[in-house]
């Protein structure tokens, strides 16, 4: 979505108050003219002399601030408190007028204390600033937060370090921007609140009437002065859902509150009580005691289990309105074979409540994650992925009853339908940090024609991006390369670097005593080098064909067309892939719960293995996350079968596997590719692209197609069509009297009738 420019004549985001053309327009930009230091210096300065001369003023702002709660305040820890401390100071030293009419900063920079130019510079600034509602669009973790202001239309990317690792899309945050902060581009300065979603609709819906009634009474107006006013009710919203967490009730289908209970009794006679319990007629049997049904809200429902351990008789319900029945039921039975002891009750929402509230408190380590049976993992996806298919065209209360498909088509909808669609990937992200199942919703940008265009050039590649974690090791694996080279009998096809050639090279030796973990590393990235840095870049479309193709080789069929090279993936579905491997295997990674935006594979055959390192990489702050794999090459390949869930590692695999067969195949020709100088920018530059040229392998179907074949795939029921009608790729083993024995890709295409007839036709989707 196109970011709103600056207007000409609006107010210069540097804090001047000039027109941004008579200021740092005519600079080529903002410039900052001060240091975090001197920022630092003007907060405390002016902290401690604001408290010295409004002390009372203060204390009634934070009374506003802080309204009901004020007295509960020790309920948070330090962490919360200080973000909570950050707001209010702020609100009152920069939006909070005093009774003449001033702000704390006005009389503080008038008071003329010594301050140094760029400490006023600062403060002049954040005169300029409010707090306002943005929503979270985009993630660079550990180095960028893209928002977009939900009553302005306008987008800002913050430079952020740690907020951006626990930021998700679709967040919801009341935040005060500095435009110019010390590192020159814009920053969180001095508030930032994470708004629960579920407070989102009404704390939105009571900003846009407070906002149209306060524009209704200051016509023509900027609205800065409305958002100076707003701090304490972006505060109070805030701790209402972190201090009274507001959370269903559940009842049971009696109208219960659910409260599981369990009943404990002393058996006195075992067979009596057997005896007893198995002559009424709404007792069952089962293998450990007795279940006990009965008619709860129209329906016959399971209401007690009973169960014998040891010399007890334990009841388990799910209320305490059904545990006294069930008391009385035991009692009425066999009141003479059993003895009531006590009943535990356990508040399983009053759980959930302490178990989020415990977060307020700082040190509470987490919990430990519980991997879910593959089974159940992919039963779970399967139920969200036929949810969402069928969601794109039922009509949706958010889209004023509009279908999503008929949304994207109207200008009015089409922002909020982008937000519902972000906050649906933030529900995806949250569920990989988790570990819990996650379905990836982003294939319905697509879908929805809302997609940003494809670009024309791969991000940056493991290669480059590695050196975060490990300064100079493209530099040693070059030197590594150039020496293996060098030596007599060299043969560029078949030769690669061997772990004793980092020993023999003093550079690598003493390179990996400082830096042992890059051991492994160098080896792949002196082969890579070795190999002049082969890389081949898979287009999307390609990439769905090949998860689509049987991978029906012989594994002495197989060969690479170099013996150590790099495949590169930009689409959904490898990245998507490559975020759940993560986050089942590396659930500590910087890079698990952020969306991957490449993934690059290593690839070298060693001893009839085909081996892998794959390279996950969010284009944050933090170096890519790397997994090793190896592939036994003998007997027949294994793929993923067609209609049957795909799992992270197996989806891999069959990728890989079938772009490298499509890489040596006959009528393939890779179009050599390399940015335009001017955008080779370093990794943490915007949008940087990668600085090697690489091997582009095109795929031949065209998007619309590509659009047609996917939508059918998520239609009701298409999955049987799909397998009815499109033939999978399979390869085809070249006749032994031809002279190229190389094997041939049939991609997958279309039989029977026009596809684009058949979708419409059978689930009216728009071809």
């Amino acid at each position: 979505m196109a970011r709103k420019k600056i207007g000409r004549n609006e107010a210069c985001p540097c804090g001047s108050g000039k027109k941004y053309k008579r200021c740092c327009l005519g600079r080529g930009g903002i410039a900052s003219t001060y240091t975090q230091e001197d920022r630092e210096l003007a907060v405390s300065a002016l902290s401690g002399w604001a408290l010295s001369n409004f002390e009372e003023e203060y204390l009634a702002a934070e009374a506003e601030a802080w309204g009901d709660y004020l007295d509960r305040q020790d309920e948070l820890g330090d962490s919360w408190f200080e973000l909570s401390d950050a707001v209010v100071d702020a609100w009152f030293w920069f939006d909070r007028p005093l009774p003449d009419g001033r702000l704390v900063v006005d009389a503080f920079l008038a008071a003329d204390l010594g301050l140094s130019a760029q400490a006023r510079t600062w403060l002049t600034r954040m005169r300029q600033t409010a707090m306002r509602a943005y929503e979270v669009t985009d993630v660079r973790p550990g180095l960028s937060v893209t928002l977009r202001d939900l009553f302005g239309g306008r987008e800002v990317t913050v430079r952020e370090r740690s907020a951006s690792r626990s930021l998700q899309r679709g967040g919801f945050l009341g935040a005060r921007i500095n435009w110019t902060g010390a590192s020159g581009q814009p920053e969180f300065d001095l508030s930032l609140l994470i708004i629960p979603q579920t407070a989102r609709h009404d704390l939105l819906e009571v900003l846009e009437v407070e906002r149209e009634d306060w524009v209704e009474e200051h016509p023509g107006e900027d609205d800065l002065a409305f958002w100076k006013s707003m701090a304490p009710f972006f505060h109070l919203t805030w701790l209402e859902h972190l201090l009274d967490l507001p959370l269903p009730t559940i009842r049971n289908r009696d109208g219960d509150d659910l409260l599981y209970s369990s009943l404990h009794f002393e058996i006195l006679d075992q067979a009596a009580l057997a005896t007893a319990l198995d002559q009424h007629e709404s007792l069952y049997r089962l293998d450990d005691g007795w279940g006990w049904s009965g008619e709860a809200g129209g329906e016959d429902t399971a209401l007690a289990h009973l169960s014998l351990r040891g010399e007890k008789l334990v009841v388990e319900v799910n209320s305490a309105e059904r545990g006294e029945r069930a008391r009385a039921l035991v009692e009425d039975l066999a009141g003479a074979h059993v003895l009531y002891q006590l009943t535990e009750h356990r508040d399983l929402m009053g759980e959930v409540r302490e178990r989020i509230l415990s977060r307020l408190h700082d040190g509470d380590a987490p919990e430990p994650r519980e991997e879910l049976p593959p089974e159940l993992e992919e039963a779970t996806l399967a139920q969200y992925s036929s949810h969402y298919r069928a969601w794109l065209d039922e009509p949706v209360p958010a889209l004023d009853g509009r279908t999503p498909r008929e949304a994207a088509g109207q200008d009015l909808l089409r922002e909020r339908l982008a937000e519902l669609l972000r906050q649906l990937e933030g529900f995806y992200q949250h569920a990989l940090s988790e570990g819990n199942p996650a379905w990836d919703p982003s294939w319905m940008w697509d879908e929805l024609g809302l997609a940003a265009p494809t670009p024309d050039y791969p991000p940056p590649l493991a290669h480059e991006r590695l050196e975060l974690a490990h300064p100079d090791l493209a530099r040693v694996a070059g030197q590594v390369a150039a020496e293996v080279r060098r030596r007599p009998g060299f043969d560029d096809r078949s030769d690669r670097c061997h772990p004793a050639d980092l020993e023999l090279d003093l550079t690598a030796r003493r390179y990996l005593e400082d830096q042992p973990a890059a051991r492994s590393l160098l080896h792949w990235l002196s082969d890579f080098e070795l190999h002049r840095r082969k890389t081949f870049w898979v287009d999307p479309a390609l990439a769905w064909q090949l998860s689509q193709t049987d991978l029906d080789v012989d594994a002495q069929e197989f060969r690479l067309p170099f013996p150590a090279l790099a495949m590169v993936f930009t689409d959904r579905h490898a990245l998507s892939l490559a975020e759940r491997l993560v986050a089942t295997t590396r659930p500590d990674s910087p890079v698990c719960g952020h969306f991957a935006r490449v993934l690059t594979v290593f690839v070298r055959e060693a001893g009839g293995e085909l081996e892998l390192l794959l390279v996950a990489d969010a284009l944050g702050s933090d170096a890519p996350e790397v997994i090793e794999h190896r592939i036994v090459l003998a007997g027949q390949l294994e793929g993923t079968a067609a209609g049957e869930p795909v799992r992270p590692l197996p989806g891999l695999e069959h990728l890989v596997l079938n772009a490298l067969l499509v890489a040596t195949s006959p009528g393939v020709q890779p179009q050599q590719r390399m940015a335009p100088a001017e955008r080779r920018t370093p990794s943490h530059g915007p949008e940087p692209v990668a600085s090697d040229a690489v091997w582009f392998l095109p795929g031949k179907i065209t998007l619309s197609r590509l659009r047609q074949l996917q939508d059918l795939r998520r239609a009701p029921g298409g999955g049987e069509l799909l397998h009815r009608h499109l033939v999978r790729g399979h390869w085809r083993r070249p006749r032994k009297d031809w002279k190229d024995q190389r094997l041939r890709w049939i991609e997958p295409y279309w039989r029977g009738p026009d596809m684009a007839a058949v979708v419409e036709k059978a689930y009216r989707l728009v071809p």
